[in-house]
């Protein structure tokens, strides 16, 4: 819970304090150094992200990939973040996203790049928020089934913000 208050105020000295206690009694649990590399990430404390990642290529420390899965009818599809190329470069991907992507800016939606936690432009972040393994198997989804047809997405980890929305 100290971890989502940490991030929610961006107490970034109270979250060192409890990731340097975590990481005594969690070492191999990649989840407490995604989440401080976040926490320095929100903060544009991009040095801090970089030594987090450099700890766990040195303890042999990796993330799980973001992985989404649909079923459309008995076939289950599974989609990794910022997989899916062959699928976003058919026709039909482009014009359902496109299609998508006119309504909902008709309506309003700006699209939140806030979770795209690396150092690089607005117009990366926007690219790479819409290959989240939940967009694709959205885009999948969409293409793959009749109007009316309930979509259901399963996710391993949290959904960001901008994909709730």
């Amino acid at each position: 819970m100290k971890w989502k208050a940490c991030r929610l105020q961006g107490n970034v000295s109270l979250a060192e304090r409890a990731a340097m206690k975590l990481f005594e009694l969690e070492r191999n649990n990649p989840g407490n150094y995604v989440m401080l590399s976040n926490i320095y990430a929100n903060a544009g404390m991009w040095e801090g992200v970089k030594r987090v990642r450099e700890l766990m290529k040195d303890r042999g420390i990796k993330r799980e990939a973001g992985c989404s899965w649909i079923q459309i009818k008995n076939k289950v599809h599974t989609f990794v973040a910022g997989g899916g190329f062959e699928f976003r470069n058919s026709a039909d991907f482009k014009n359902v996203w496109k299609d998508l992507m006119d309504a909902m800016e008709e309506v309003g939606y700006i699209l939140e790049t806030s979770a795209v936690l690396h150092d690089v432009n607005e117009e990366t972040k926007a690219m790479w928020a819409c290959g989240y393994s939940e967009r694709v198997a959205l885009k999948f989804a969409l293409v793959h089934t009749a109007a009316g047809i309930p979509i259901r997405i399963i996710k391993n980890l949290r959904i960001c913000a901008d994909c709730h929305s």
